[in-house]
């Protein structure tokens, strides 16, 4: 599980990126902050404390991939539908919240 987790982690952050060359492709000047902010969040609603990934279990790993997941088609299609890069921002942390709300 832990090979496995780590293997989606670099997937799902390379689809992290594709939100920051957008808003940066849409003159966004501090594109990189959603980088992190993004992987804060999702740190978050898998009750994974900031720069603690070595040490999560593999209940908090699981739930991680769930929501880079979620993060990651969220961009996708945020894209695809060429909306702002704030907006889209914006529906990807809406859903990591629900996300976290329905997985308690």
């Amino acid at each position: 599980m832990y090979g496995q987790a780590y293997e989606m982690y670099y997937m799902n952050r390379d689809g992290f990126s594709l939100l920051v060359e957008y808003a940066q492709s849409q003159g966004s000047q501090n594109a990189k902050r959603y980088y992190t902010n993004i992987s804060t969040l999702a740190n978050k609603a898998a009750r994974i404390e900031d720069g603690n990934r070595n040490n999560a279990s593999m209940s908090q790993l699981g739930r991680l991939i769930l929501i880079e997941n979620v993060i990651l088609d969220c961009i996708q299609e945020g894209i695809r539908q060429q909306l702002p890069y704030k907006g889209i921002y914006q529906k990807c942390r809406e859903r990591i919240e629900q996300f976290g709300t329905l997985a308690g």
